[in-house]
């Protein structure tokens, strides 16, 4: 298991890093030749990539509320769901280090910026608003 989260960040890095290579493999492996709907594909899917695949409990709890599980029975479900260990591994064995040495940086690509991270309004699939935080970039 730690060998593919590795794997999966390792990707997500390399993706990110090399936007015109993630496009042209994109392209092979799909067989769409529109440059357009190529670069929509990416830049659809890469704002939701975080650099390291580690789960958040924050959200968890706000999938698990529009399920309707609140309260005690959600915490219960979070505590026995999430397992960052191996991503913590990664970060013991110095390859977060070795992969991102500027830091790691924030899902829009820039560095986190100091502080802790503020409450945005994001909108659900149904339209509901819906509450989490994020960290703020620096440009």
């Amino acid at each position: 298991m730690r060998s593919f989260v590795a794997g999966i960040t390792e990707a997500i890095a390399y993706i990110k890093r090399r936007p015109g290579e993630a496009k042209g493999i994109l392209q092979k492996y799909t067989r769409v030749s529109d440059s357009a709907i190529l670069q929509h594909t990416y830049d659809s899917e890469i704002q939701y990539m975080e650099p390291v695949p580690h789960k958040p409990g924050e959200g968890i709890k706000t999938i698990l509320g529009e399920l309707g599980v609140t309260g005690q029975p959600a915490e219960t479900l979070i505590a026995e769901f999430i397992d960052n260990r191996f991503v913590r591994q990664l970060s013991d064995d110095g390859l977060l280090r070795q992969i991102y040495p500027g830091g790691i940086p924030s899902r829009c690509g820039l560095q986190h910026a100091a502080g802790p991270p503020v409450q945005r309004y994001f909108v659900s699939m149904n339209g509901a608003a819906l509450r989490g935080k994020e960290w703020p970039c620096r440009l």
